[in-house]
C-alpha cells in the first residue's frame, strides 16, 4: 500500500509540514495555529483524533470550568451578601431580612439572572428594595446612592426599646440590655468591693 503524502494539508488547527519516521508508522511534523509544532501519527490526523498541539484542550477546559468569571467583582459581592442575609440564619443581618420573612426570588438564586436583571451598579451605588417589607425581586429592586440607602435601613427606623428607668436598651439580639443601668451596677459593685477590702 502506497503511503499517502499529507504535506501541506490542514487538519483542524494543524498544518502538516513534513514527514518524519518509518514507513510502517508514519508520523508528521505539524505546525499549530498557535505557533507551536507537534509530531503526530497519520492515523490521528486523518481520523480527527488529534486536532491541535494541545492548546485546543486547554482552551476548551478553561471555558467549561469557567462560570461567569465575575466572582471577584462588586456586583457579585452584593448578590452574595443579599443571599446570605436572606437565607443564612447565622448571618448577622438575618434578623432584619430572612428573620422578617424577606426572601430572594427563585430567579435570582443564579448570579447570571441577577446580573441580567439589575446590571452592574455605578460606583458608590447599593441595592435597595422599593418596598422595605418586600422581597428581593426585579420589580422591587433598584440601584441607589449608598448614602441614601443608609437612611432607609430598617433597624434605624425601628422603635427604641426603653428600660424601666427610662434609658435606651441596646446591643445585639439575645444580649440586649440597658447600658446605663449596667454601668451603674458595675460602679456600685466596684464601690462595695473597695469598701469591703
Amino acid at each position: 500500500m502506497k503511503l499517502r503524502d499529507l504535506s501541506g494539508q490542514r487538519f483542524a488547527r494543524l498544518t502538516v509540514i513534513a514527514r518524519i519516521g518509518a514507513a510502517r508508522r508514519p508520523t508528521w511534523e505539524c505546525r499549530c495555529d498557535c505557533g507551536k509544532t507537534a509530531i503526530v501519527m497519520s492515523c490521528n490526523l486523518t481520523t480527527g483524533h488529534t486536532r491541535s498541539c494541545g492548546c485546543l484542550v486547554k482552551e476548551t477546559s478553561a471555558t467549561i470550568n469557567r462560570t461567569h468569571g465575575m466572582s471577584h467583582t462588586r456586583v457579585f459581592r452584593v448578590w452574595s451578601d443579599m443571599l446570605k442575609r436572606c437565607l443564612n440564619p447565622r448571618s448577622t443581618s438575618w434578623p432584619w431580612y430572612g428573620g422578617r420573612g424577606i426572601k430572594v426570588c427563585k430567579r435570582w438564586h443564579r448570579f447570571e439572572n441577577f446580573l441580567s436583571d439589575m446590571g452592574e451598579p455605578s460606583s458608590g451605588y447599593s441595592i435597595e428594595r422599593k418596598d422595605g417589607n418586600g422581597d428581593y425581586e426585579p420589580k422591587n429592586c433598584v440601584w441607589i446612592p449608598r448614602g441614601e440607602q443608609q437612611k432607609n435601613r430598617t433597624w434605624r427606623n425601628a422603635p427604641k426599646e426603653i428600660c424601666p428607668y427610662g434609658h435606651q436598651i441596646s446591643g445585639p439580639r439575645g444580649r440586649r440590655r440597658c447600658l446605663t443601668c449596667h454601668r451603674q451596677q458595675e460602679q456600685r459593685r466596684r464601690e462595695l468591693a473597695r469598701l469591703a477590702s
